[in-house]
C-alpha cells in the first residue's frame, strides 16, 4: 500500500531518528492496521455438501469459512453484503416439511422471511446493505394464485413486485440508491422475459426481435448509473449481455454465454459469467470490451456467480470442476484463483462476492 506524503516542516537528524524508532517500535507491537488499515478481504458465499439433502449454507472471510445455522436442515446461500461492519447472506434452508423457507443472516444469526401471503416456498437470493437497512431479492409461492411472485424484504418486512396479467415472477438481485429500491429478475407466463423494477414499477428489458427467453441476474447502480447482468436466447444459442441505463450491450456471440454478475468502478464495467469454449462453460470475466477466461482445469466445467471491485482490485466469485469433477468453490483476485475449503473436500458453489 502507498502513502501520499504530506506538507510539513523541517526537523532535526536526532528528531527524525527519534521519531522513526518510536514508529518501528509500535509496528511491531501492534501491527500496522492502525496505520494503513486493514488489508482487503473477500467475502464470499455459498453452500458445500455431497448433494441437494445435506448441502450447508455459509460464507467465507478470505479463506475461512463459517457455516450457517439452519436448524440441521439443508441450506444454501446466495447473496452477501454489509451493514456497516455486519455481514449480511441471504439465502434459503428447507424445513421439516421440505418446504423452502427464505432467510438472511447477519453476522451468523439468522431470521427467517416471511411471505406476506399463504405460501409454502419463499427463497432468498440478493443482499444489499444500505445504511442500517438490510434488502433481501427472492420470492415466493402464493398458495391461492398458484405462482411465484418476485418480492424484496427491507428488515424483514416484504414487498410484492407486479408482473403483468396472470404471469409469474421471481428475483434475483437488489441495489438501492438513496431512496430508489431496484430489483432485477424476470416474468414469464411462458417464456422468460428480463425486467427491473424500480420502486415498483416494472419494464422490460430489450432484447432482439428474435430472443424467445432473456433473465437478468445482477444490478449494480454507480454514479447514477444502473447495470444489469444477464443474457437473452433465441432458442438455440444464449448471448451474455449487460444493459447500462437500459442500452444492451451483447458480450458474446455465436456460442453459449451468460453472465450473473457486475460492478462498474472508474469508468470501466466489470462483468462475471461464462463463455463456452469447445461446447464447455469456461469461467470468464469481461472488463469493459475485453473478454478474458479465468483459471480453471482445461476441459472442465467452471462458472461465476459474482463480481466486486474494492481498492482497484476486481473479485469474481466462483467455482471450477477438479480432475475428479468436483465442483469446488473459489474466487478470484485479479484473475488469481484461490480455493475456498469445504467440510471434508465435499463439492461446493461459491455464489456471490463482496469485499472490503
Amino acid at each position: 500500500m502507498m502513502c501520499r506524503r504530506a506538507r510539513c516542516g523541517t526537523a532535526s537528524l536526532g528528531t527524525i531518528i527519534g521519531i522513526a524508532a518510536v514508529i518501528l517500535v509500535s509496528l511491531s507491537a501492534a501491527g500496522c492496521d492502525w496505520l494503513f488499515g486493514a488489508e482487503p478481504e473477500a467475502y464470499v458465499a455459498g453452500y458445500y455438501g455431497s448433494g441437494s439433502s445435506d448441502s450447508v449454507a455459509c460464507y467465507w472471510e478470505g479463506s475461512t469459512r463459517q457455516d450457517l445455522p439452519s436448524n440441521g436442515f439443508a441450506a444454501e446461500a446466495w447473496g452477501i453484503s454489509f451493514i456497516g461492519d455486519t455481514v449480511l447472506v441471504a439465502g434459503t434452508y428447507k424445513n421439516a416439511l421440505a418446504q423452502h423457507v427464505a432467510s438472511m443472516w447477519k453476522d451468523g444469526v439468522r431470521t427467517d422471511l416471511p411471505a406476506p401471503v399463504t405460501s409454502d416456498d419463499t427463497r432468498a437470493v440478493g443482499a444489499f446493505g444500505y445504511g442500517s437497512d438490510a434488502y433481501i431479492a427472492g420470492f415466493y409461492y402464493n398458495n391461492s394464485l398458484g405462482r411465484f411472485v418476485a418480492c424484496y424484504w427491507k428488515n424483514g418486512i416484504a414487498t410484492s413486485l407486479a408482473a403483468p396479467g396472470m404471469d409469474f415472477a421471481k428475483a434475483d438481485a437488489i441495489a438501492v440508491d438513496g431512496s430508489t429500491v431496484r430489483v432485477v429478475g424476470f416474468h414469464a407466463a411462458t417464456n422468460e422475459k428480463a425486467c427491473i423494477w424500480t420502486d415498483g414499477t416494472r419494464a422490460n428489458l430489450p432484447v432482439p426481435v428474435t430472443a424467445t427467453k432473456s433473465r437478468a441476474y445482477a444490478i449494480h447502480v454507480s454514479g447514477g448509473h444502473v447495470y444489469v447482468a444477464g443474457y437473452h436466447s433465441d432458442g438455440s444459442v444464449k448471448t451474455a449481455c449487460v444493459w447500462s441505463d437500459g442500452v444492451r450491450t451483447d458480450l458474446s456471440s455465436g456460442t453459449d454465454g451468460s453472465a450473473g454478475g457486475v460492478f462498474h468502478a472508474d469508468g470501466t464495467t466489470y462483468v462475471a459469467g461464462y463463455l463456452k469454449d469447445a461446447s464447455v462453460a469456461v469461467a470468464s470475466l469481461w472488463s469493459g470490451a475485453s473478454h478474458a477466461f479465468l483459471s480453471a482445469i482445461s476441459g472442465k466445467l467452471s462458472g461465476t456467480s459474482g463480481v466486486a471491485v474494492f481498492e482497484d482490485s476486481v473479485y469474481v466469485s466462483g467455482f471450477y470442476g477438479n480432475a475428479s469433477d468436483i465442483a469446488v468453490p473459489c474466487y478470484w483476485l485479479d484473475g488469481v484463483r484461490a480455493d475456498l475449503p469445504t467440510a471434508g473436500g465435499l463439492a461446493g458453489f461459491a455464489t456471490a462476492v463482496a469485499a472490503r
